[in-house]
């Protein structure tokens, strides 16, 4: 965390990216968010929430380095048991240890920018960036996923044209629509 010349930015990167921190790197990285002036946090919050920004960009690398293959392939991950395996153990990540760590880092912006939510970021960039990919060739009923899917629905209502093409989506996996 001290390495001179690695911008903050970076270490938020890394951390996006899944690097695990200790807890006093969680805490010295909480503490320059703390100091920022309030334009500085302005940017910070664009640099993570923009559209190709660093949540959407580290979500999707996540996935293809978890699922092992590029975004056009996504589509086929559900299509066996290990695939629907490997998404409730990446969606398990995401939600016990990448999303508290970053809630830890970023709750002196979070505190200070009601309408900022590192959670509800990450899980919109997910639902973007890989369930609409991943779910668009389901055509049945999925048991395993219904977790995983309220979860998302839920927590990334945000009234775009993509939550209401995941909510479709959703439909197909809790066995509303065929």
């Amino acid at each position: 965390v001290n390495s001179p010349g690695l911008p903050f930015e970076c270490m938020l990167l890394n951390v996006l990216q899944g690097q695990e921190l200790e807890w006093e790197e969680r805490q010295e990285l909480a503490n320059i968010v703390a100091a920022l002036p309030t334009h500085n946090r302005n940017k910070l919050i664009d640099f993570i929430e923009k559209e190709r920004g660093a949540a959407e960009s580290a979500v999707e690398g996540n996935a293809c380095q978890s699922f092992q293959c590029s975004t056009s392939q996504f589509g086929e991950i559900i299509s066996s048991e290990e695939g629907v395996d490997q998404l409730c153990e990446h969606f398990h990540t995401l939600i016990s240890e990448l999303i508290p760590t970053l809630e830890s880092i970023l709750y002196p912006l979070q505190s200070s920018h009601d309408h900022f939510s590192i959670r509800r970021t990450l899980l919109r960039s997910f639902r973007d960036q890989v369930l609409l990919r991943i779910l668009e060739s389901a055509s049945s009923r999925i048991p395993r996923l219904e977790h995983l899917v309220f979860t998302v629905l839920f927590e990334s209502f945000d009234n775009s044209l993509k939550y209401y093409r995941f909510e479709r989506l959703a439909n197909i996996i809790l066995g509303r629509e065929h």
